[in-house]
């Protein structure tokens, strides 16, 4: 009988029962983990919706309370009714906004007494104001943009009695960071998401580290809801697939530990053919005893040829291992390139007009560099920049970067402060280009009179000359609120007569040559 087909039978009459019981333990306990998981899922999201109902109700009751205290007085001149407002925003971190059925906005706690107010925002399908209104209790509305407050609030209404004519309505304006604040405050096990979302499905607020919201973002998640009472809101539990498969891991780990428990065991059955195996390996060096005839083995003398036929093998599955990890390593780089591309498609939906710009000057950028002999890496770096140099001009309110008019002095310096604000975001990621800096002096010029550090000459990071000059022609190239495209040969006019002064020569040169001798275009 050959060695193989000996040991083999005997390994697995020892093995077999035990790798059976070892797979069917492995599987109970991912099971058990996994029922664990859902149920633990269920309790925190139930939990959840409470504390935002309670938060919630604390804050209804408060304005339900000022709303019956001055249901009889005139609210806009009344002084005790500001003061009561001042205290309800001390209380209660909430803003009190008095209006009526027309939207129109008649006392507004964020702004001192005589200041103009603006109309209420337009209400959606879940308005706070509305609601209140048509059913004469306290409602709370899904996510808006407060005009006043320039960032995004919900809102609660209560009713002010019973008015036949023109009645009003009392609206405290919360801010998601305190929403955001309360999901902070809850314990949520690690590689787990915990959001708050409106009626529409709309993102109020979410705890969850970044690798989880990119893991979120790559694949599919298993998801738990639960409505809150209060408010037409939504809690919703999200597990990235990634963390259910670590649960695989863990049993895999627990099943190796009981392999191992029956190989010991195994062991014990073949000792038995161990020693007929030691007998007959001995016999390959030494003459056996007068009498013993040899054991015969046929494995033993093609062992060369197997032990060969294993190195060819290996380095074969060497190589099939070194060329998979290339095919990932090529994977992530495309992924990173849809996230670069995902964060820039974020700050364009703020401003059409300006949408396609960073795409546009990343390319050129990436040309020139291509112009002044940099190679692949550096190259990748300046497109990557060139897509998120602009990232913070989401910081910028939207009526201003699409004014179809002159900006005024506040205003621009609002806009110029896009820079810094794209240095605070990028610098925090640790990118293997100074995409961050350049980013930040994008705007500075050879002679110092950019903005916002005034640097001059050499020490302007090279790659952030580059974007000032692939800025300024995407930008005179394009159509904007406040002109029309200029075209590209006022653009080249432009920083050729710059060049030196606003523009590095180098990077002016290399540029012109791009447009006017290799006949290169804009995408």
């Amino acid at each position: 009988m050959p060695l193989n087909r000996f040991l083999t039978r005997l390994i697995w009459l020892c093995v077999l029962p035990l790798i059976m019981l070892s797979a069917y333990l492995a599987f109970d306990h991912v099971r058990q983990i996994h029922t664990q998981n859902e149920f633990t899922a269920n309790r925190l999201a139930k939990n959840t919706a409470t504390v935002v109902d309670r938060y919630l109700s604390a804050r209804i009751r408060a304005l339900n309370m000022v709303a019956i205290a001055h249901s009889d007085e005139d609210m806009r001149n009344n002084r005790h009714f500001h003061q009561v407002a001042q205290a309800f925003h001390k209380s209660f971190d909430a803003h009190i906004v008095l209006a009526d059925s027309e939207l129109n906005m008649l006392f507004n706690s964020r702004l001192p007494d005589g200041a103009p107010l603006p109309k209420l925002p337009q209400p959606r399908s879940n308005a706070a104001l509305p609601k209140a209104l048509q059913t004469g209790k306290p409602a709370v509305g899904d996510i808006f943009y407060g005009p006043i407050a320039a960032q995004p609030l919900v809102a609660i209404a209560v009713p002010i009695g019973r008015r036949e004519k023109n009645p009003l309505t009392l609206i405290a304006t919360l801010e998601t960071a305190q929403l955001k604040a309360r999901l902070d405050d809850i314990e949520v096990p690690e590689g787990w998401a915990l959001s708050l979302r409106d009626g529409e499905g709309e993102l109020i607020a979410r705890k969850a580290s970044a690798d989880t919201i990119a893991a979120l973002e790559a694949g599919v998640a298993e998801r738990f809801k639960e409505k809150l009472e209060l408010a037409p809101w939504t809690i919703v539990l999200e597990i990235p697939t990634a963390t259910h498969q670590s649960l695989l891991v863990n049993s895999a780990f627990i099943l190796a530990l009981m392999v191992i428990g029956a190989a010991l065991i195994g062991v014990i059955g073949g000792a038995y053919a161990s020693r007929r195996l030691r007998t007959a390996v001995r016999a390959l060096t030494e003459n056996p005893p007068a009498g013993v005839a040899p054991i015969t083995i046929t494995e033993i003398a093609t062992v060369r040829e197997l032990i060969d036929d294993a190195v060819d093998s290996r380095m074969k599955a060497e190589e099939d291992n070194r060329v998979t990890q290339q095919r990932y390593i090529d994977r992530l780089e495309k992924v990173f390139m849809s996230a670069v591309e995902v964060a820039t498609n974020l700050g364009e939906l703020r401003d059409p007009f300006n949408a396609g710009h960073q795409r546009r000057a990343a390319d050129l950028a990436a040309a020139i560099g291509v112009q002044l002999g940099f190679d692949a890496h550096r190259q990748e770096g300046l497109r990557v920049a060139g897509f998120l140099y602009d990232i913070g001009k989401i910081s910028v309110p939207a009526e201003i970067l699409s004014r179809p008019a002159k900006l005024t002095a506040p205003e621009f310096e609002l806009v110029k402060a896009h820079a810094r604000a794209s240095y605070d975001v990028l610098h925090k990621v640790e990118f293997p280009w100074p995409v961050a800096e350049a980013a930040l002096q994008h705007h500075e010029r050879m002679d110092g009179s950019g903005y916002p550090q005034g640097l001059k000459g050499d020490s302007i990071l090279l790659e952030a000359r580059i974007l000032a000059v692939a800025d300024v022609v995407e930008a005179m190239c394009s159509h904007r609120p406040y002109r029309p495209s200029r075209g590209v040969k006022a653009a080249l006019e432009e920083i050729e007569m710059g060049s030196g002064t606003l523009y590095d020569h180098q990077v002016v040169t290399a540029c012109l040559r791009l447009f006017r001798e290799t006949g290169y275009q804009l995408p």
